[in-house]
């Protein structure tokens, strides 16, 4: 089998800046932003994300991988299939959504049980590597 090796330069050095994400409490800084795939191929985004309770809701994936990386405090995640876990610091979940798939996450509780969620900061890739008879 032959063996080929891609090499790539480096095209620009980005020092992103947090910005506001979908409410005033979610927080976001894009490491790779969306809306250039020649460019930041296999990337479709890769955010660095801190957010609390509520930020998202049921929302649905189809023909991408996503990984998510937990930095600090605790993940919840569940599906339309039943799947469902929780992610600690150090923590990955790579989910295929290849035909579609309706997830959620939201911060768990702290380790003290304290009965306020907290902020979970972690890291979110989006991938498009999936061949196209797996998206349908």
């Amino acid at each position: 089998m032959k063996v080929t090796i891609l090499q790539r330069s480096v095209a620009r050095i980005d020092r992103p800046t947090v910005q506001t994400g979908m409410t005033p409490e979610h927080r976001v800084r894009p490491l790779i932003p969306s809306g250039d795939p020649k460019a930041t191929d296999p990337f479709l985004l890769l955010m660095e994300d801190w957010f609390p309770c509520g930020v998202f809701d049921r929302h649905p994936h189809r023909g991408m991988e996503t990984v998510s990386y937990v930095i600090d405090g605790r993940l919840d995640h569940y599906d339309n299939y039943g799947n469902k876990g929780s992610l600690l610091p150090g923590n990955v979940q790579w989910m295929t959504a290849g035909r579609g798939i309706i997830h959620n996450e939201q911060p768990g509780l702290p380790p003290s049980n304290d009965p306020e969620p907290m902020t979970v900061p972690g890291v979110v890739a989006d991938f498009d590597l999936l061949p196209s008879p797996s998206k349908s």
